[in-house]
């Protein structure tokens, strides 16, 4: 039995799978198995992971699913594992030769770690490194919840968490189509001590739709519905930290507001801004709403 299982969930990722393949195959640290889920990839996925499975007799197990989307792909991938760790790589990032290693020094630290995460690099399509990328990873450890609930920091492929973890907080919510990893960790950091190695270890991929967060009110108002839901789920956490929470969903609403107003959308930005104003009063809050009745 591997100690670590690496869950790697692909959808038509033929182009990058085999080099995020092989960034695990060419790990330092050895002990771990690999478990390819394609979630119904029309592309030539299967092909090429079977050609990777000659090559590497026993290393590689792939998994066929119809297309369900991250949360069940991964859900598979952990139900198949059999390491004591699972460490979670998107099929189009890269880890670095000695990110499982260092990770796993932090474990070996700390008994009491739950999972670990590690800082990274963000590159293009090409693989070159995007210096002016705005996402920051904030390297904290410990109890992080509340850094987490404050600012979704944790990247899914920087990840490596024991598998108890899993039988104490359960499998990733298949009921969410986008946030899925983010409500994800806000459990995990609810339950389990976070470490940290504050280095880059591996190669985060940003696509040119994500630079341009054309879905920007989709992944606010999933955020929002996030947070909200794990309020209303721990409420004692959430009356032991009220102000911070609030304030958090304030600047979300606020935010949000902010872009719709860019965007000519007045009426549904009032909406945002009146909502902002029930979690925070704030002068600057009350200014925009007046923009919201300016003429277009």
């Amino acid at each position: 039995m591997n100690n670590i299982s690496v869950i790697i969930a692909a959808y038509n990722n033929a182009s990058y799978l085999k080099e995020a393949i092989n960034s695990v195959l060419n790990q330092t640290y050895k002990d771990f198995e690999v478990i390819v889920v394609d979630d119904g990839s029309t592309d030539n996925t299967r092909a090429l992971v079977e050609s990777m499975q000659s090559v590497h007799p026993g290393m590689i197990q792939y998994i066929y699913q119809q297309n369900q989307g991250p949360a069940p792909a991964r859900n598979a991938g952990i139900r198949a594992a059999q390491g004591k760790y699972i460490a979670f790589l998107d099929a189009d990032d890269i880890w670095l030769p000695d990110k499982l290693a260092r990770q796993m020094e932090c474990f070996q630290r700390d008994p009491e770690t739950g999972f670990v995460y590690c800082d990274n690099i963000f590159v293009d399509e090409n693989n070159s490194a995007i210096d002016n990328y705005v996402r920051k990873i904030r390297l904290v450890e410990g109890d992080i919840l509340l850094e987490l609930f404050k600012d979704f920091f944790i990247i899914t492929s920087g990840v490596i968490l024991k598998k108890e973890c899993v039988e104490k907080i359960g499998l990733f919510n298949e009921k969410l189509l986008v946030g899925e990893d983010y409500e994800y960790f806000l459990r995990l950091a609810g339950r389990y001590k976070a470490g940290v190695v504050k280095e880059k270890l591996f190669r985060r991929r940003v696509h040119a739709n994500s630079l341009s967060r054309q879905d920007y009110l989709l992944d606010a108002k999933n955020e929002l519905l996030i947070l909200s839901l794990y309020s209303r789920d721990n409420l004692s956490y959430y009356s032991q930290h009220k102000k911070s929470i609030k304030n958090r969903l304030a600047e979300i609403n606020f935010s949000l507001a902010y872009r719709l107003l860019e965007n000519g959308r007045n009426i549904l930005a009032f909406y945002y801004l009146f909502v902002s104003l029930t979690y925070k009063i704030s002068l600057g809050t009350v200014k925009n709403l007046f923009l919201c009745f300016a003429p277009l």
